[in-house]
């Protein structure tokens, strides 16, 4: 075994530098195991002290005990009330008092005394200004005015032609024959101006019927889920496919698959107010008119089809209003 060992240095005696090789690698093996550290890596020692903080468990230890005697208690006075009945007065009838309360009532008594003497003394003072003289002068003018011109002034009006004016309750619906030209002018005028102020409140009721768009999705998603729509449903429709005109030679039967097809598109289909075919205003009348269609009908068959048909109404209203205002326009 010795012949093979190959020792580092010279040596007279391999087999005994073999053995006292091995010896020396021994001892340094020994030597090494038991070699201790010349750093602390290990972790402090922990004092019992500060790793039980038994301040710490004393406080909620009490603290629990607090909780749980204010538990029991309430449980007994929960108890108590529920064996014998509650003595508690939660009914608050407390009322604000002030020093000064009796003096701001005098004063405020005094005040309402002062108010119906006054009231009192309005009424009966008679009035200083007549406006019947002052009409009856007026139309006294008005008479000299029109004997002594030879065209009289397009702004003159007789007291009887404005009281007939005010008692008609819709100017453009009045089928009196009129006295003169110059009547007949100012009744166009003031028809005229009346239907400005009627087109102008007939368009802001179709803007508060919300159009089409206020129909809201569940409402048109239950009207495409109709097959075989009620008839007071289909009329509506009907109308609807008219006004947007989508059924231009198209007869009432065949209406209801294009109503569908256009509540299905993702942007519902305007209408222009303005520019509305008498054609299509003549097929809406027939709709308009019939009797069946009122709120309380279509009410009782789906909520979702009256805002639709008080927007139709709203429409036909305006374009009628507007259709006579440009006849009487061209008239004049």
């Amino acid at each position: 075994m010795h012949l093979s060992y190959q020792p580092t240095l010279p040596t007279h005696n391999k087999l005994l530098q073999k053995r006292w090789d091995d010896k020396y690698y021994a001892e340094h093996l020994r030597r090494v195991k038991t070699a201790g550290h010349m750093v602390a890596t290990a972790s402090p020692r922990q004092h019992p002290h500060i790793v039980n903080k038994l301040k710490k468990q004393q406080r909620e230890s009490e603290r629990l005990e607090v909780v749980q005697r204010d538990n029991d208690t309430l449980i007994n006075h929960m108890a108590t009330i529920m064996d014998r009945g509650s003595y508690v007065d939660h009914r608050n009838e407390y009322k604000h008092w002030s020093l000064n309360y009796g003096k701001r009532v005098d004063e405020s008594l005094r005040i309402q005394d002062e108010n119906k003497k006054m009231l009192t003394r309005i009424k009966s003072r008679p009035a200083n200004y007549r406006v019947s003289e002052w009409e009856a002068d007026r139309a006294e003018k008005e008479r000299l005015i029109s004997m002594i011109t030879t065209h009289p002034p397009r702004y003159t009006r007789s007291a009887r032609h404005r009281e007939r004016a005010q008692s008609q309750p819709s100017l453009f619906h009045s089928h009196e024959e009129p006295d003169s030209i110059e009547t007949l002018d100012l009744s166009i005028t003031d028809t005229i101006e009346s239907l400005e102020i009627e087109l102008e409140a007939a368009r802001m009721r179709v803007k508060e019927s919300a159009g089409i768009e206020g129909i809201g999705k569940n409402a048109l998603t239950e009207l495409r889920s109709y097959s075989k729509p009620p008839m007071l449903i289909k009329l509506v429709l009907d109308a609807y496919v008219i006004l947007i005109g989508r059924g231009q030679g198209q007869k009432g039967d065949n209406l209801f698959p294009v109503a569908r097809k256009a509540l299905s598109q993702p942007m519902l289909p305007e209408v222009d107010l303005d520019t509305i075919p008498i054609s299509i205003l003549k097929r809406l009348q027939l709709y308009i008119e019939n009797p069946e269609m009122n709120m309380d009908k279509l009410k009782s068959v789906s909520c979702s089809i009256v805002s639709m048909w008080r927007w139709i109404q709203c429409v036909y209203n305006y374009a009628i209003i507007s259709m006579l205002m440009i006849l009487l326009n061209l008239w004049k």
